[in-house]
């Protein structure tokens, strides 16, 4: 304990402020980087409504991840399903911190029909060679 006394300076130097931030990565277009403000306690709702997620047609809201490192190389990963709207207050009151990265799973129906979409560019394209043939 420190008594102060009449007359004695108490001196509070500032806290020098060091930028961070998250990343946002999956679908939502290309990885993005999230700006962690201290002051205003950053949340993942925030990532992810700044991040576009809610624009791009193949994320799966049911598969939303926050992968925090631990300690060395282990990681915590908290599991997020937006698909019902009550759930979204949770991603309200988890605070971002430095380093966090949310992971947005892609939507299986668009891997599907993105794989459907490649096969059958392919057997266009050998039916082509075929007809020059």
């Amino acid at each position: 304990r420190i008594w102060l006394q009449p007359g004695d300076d108490v001196v509070v130097e500032p806290l020098e402020y060091v930028a961070s931030q998250a990343v946002i990565v999956g679908q939502v277009g290309a990885p993005k980087a999230f700006p962690i403000d201290r002051a205003a306690r950053s949340s993942v709702s925030e990532a992810l409504f700044s991040g576009g997620l809610f624009t791009t047609p193949g994320a799966d809201f049911k598969h939303i991840y926050l992968l925090r490192q631990r300690d060395g190389a282990a990681y915590d990963a908290y599991h997020f399903d937006l698909s019902e709207v009550l759930n979204i207050g949770l991603t309200d009151r988890m605070e971002l911190r430095p380093g966090d990265v949310i992971f947005v799973r892609t939507n299986p129906i668009v891997q599907f029909s993105t794989i459907i979409d490649l096969l059958i560019g392919i057997d266009n394209r050998l039916t082509d060679v075929q007809g020059r043939l």
